[in-house]
């Protein structure tokens, strides 16, 4: 999984996370973040998006 890949694949809410992270500069914090998340488990495709949309901003505290 590399950042390309999740943008490519993510739909809806998350989009507008991703292009936050990418303005601020923080792709490899981004991906560092979903790795120490996922670190047992490959994510399914939704659960990979939910978590961006309903978790990854708030856990990188993108728009504080």
């Amino acid at each position: 999984m590399n950042w390309e890949d999740i943008k490519e694949n993510e739909w809806a809410g998350a989009v507008p996370v991703l292009e936050e992270i990418e303005k601020q500069g923080r792709e490899e914090e981004a991906m560092i973040t979903m790795a120490a998340h996922f670190a047992e488990d490959v994510p399914g495709e939704v659960q990979l998006h939910d978590f961006i949309r309903y978790e990854l901003a708030d856990m990188m505290h993108l728009y504080d």
